[in-house]
């Protein structure tokens, strides 16, 4: 696996989605991790100057779902 080639693919499949507003970098891949950062500013804040769950769930769930469809052996069935 080309690493580098890797999180190049899974940053541009990400242009024009949620993860491009949100900011959202695959930065690292392994064996068994992928790994992404979100800027934490007042675009992602709640009004009261949190972090707002939604960018957080978004950031989980685009995380997930990409290291699933990259990880899971299709071949295997149980």
């Amino acid at each position: 696996m080309d690493k580098t080639i890797t999180l190049l693919t899974f940053n541009e499949r990400s242009k024009g989605t949620l993860m491009e507003t949100l900011d959202i970098e695959y930065i690292a891949i392994g064996e068994d991790y992928l790994t992404a950062k979100m800027p934490v500013n007042s675009s992602v804040h709640q009004p009261y100057g949190q972090l707002h769950g939604g960018a957080t769930a978004a950031l989980a769930e685009s995380v997930g779902s990409a290291a699933s469809n990259f990880f899971i052996d299709n071949d295997y069935n149980l």
